[in-house]
């Protein structure tokens, strides 16, 4: 199976010796042309990648997840949690999207009951969380240009 990002980044660290061995050449011209060309080819794939496939779509979970939890830890004046915060963002993406489906949904239904009062409780009927979120995301992933497999 074709992993493009190892590739990627094999090839940048290929560039990054070649850019080191560059001091030593003797046709500097000639061989800074050849790490100009793969640097191109590099960014090339990298930008098709992305503009084709979105691949920047996971990165920016990712960093929404990473984000998210900064926000639960006073990190201005706390040490950062990086081992637990590592280990929940791994457990989200093996649990997968319907564990955190429904924590979403269990959030919005505390918010809810939050806003009323000890009457309304008794007798309240939770709105159509799951199917606001289906129709959310939905939205979202038409929006995305999805390639086939």
């Amino acid at each position: 199976m074709i992993k493009p990002f190892e590739i990627i980044e094999a090839q940048k660290k290929v560039i990054d010796d070649l850019k080191y061995k560059l001091q030593f050449s003797n046709d500097k011209v000639k061989d800074a042309s050849v790490i100009n060309t793969l640097v191109d080819t590099v960014n090339s794939f990298e930008s098709m990648l992305i503009s084709k496939y979105y691949t920047d779509a996971l990165e920016l979970f990712i960093y929404s997840l990473i984000y998210e939890w900064f926000l639960q830890f006073d990190i201005a004046n706390k040490e950062i949690p990086l081992d637990l915060m590592v280990w929940n963002i791994d457990k989200d993406i093996r649990e997968g999207l319907k564990s955190k489906k429904e924590s979403v949904i269990l959030l919005l239904k505390t918010h809810e009951l939050g806003n009323l009062d000890k009457y309304e409780i008794e007798n309240h009927e939770y709105a159509d969380f799951r199917g606001m979120l289906d129709k959310l995301i939905n939205e979202f992933k038409t929006q995305i240009k999805w390639s086939k497999k």
